[in-house]
């Protein structure tokens, strides 16, 4: 385990994640479906593999955001503001 690291999930509804492929990378719905469902697989995969622990537990993560309420850049923030936030306790 790395203290130092802060640990963060962000997830979004199933249709609000469909939406935001479809618009920004132009998948076509069906084929943004698939590549959703495979790329979570993966990320599941290799959490549980380095951590021992179950992906998108909130128990697991310092913070956890649902992004289908935000826009892109409101993410980046809120994610940049948290980790500046955390790094300065740590000192």
């Amino acid at each position: 385990d790395y203290p130092e690291a802060t640990h963060i999930f962000i997830h979004a509804k199933e249709e609000d994640r469909l939406h935001r492929i479809t618009k920004y990378y132009g998948e076509k719905e069906e084929g943004a479906r698939e590549l959703m469902h495979k790329i979570d697989k993966k990320r599941a995969s290799f959490h549980e593999y380095y951590t021992g622990e179950k992906w998108g537990l909130a128990g697991s993560y310092h913070l956890s955001i649902d992004s289908g309420c935000l826009e892109i850049e409101e993410t980046a923030k809120l994610l940049a503001d948290f980790a500046k936030g955390r790094s300065s306790r740590s000192l």
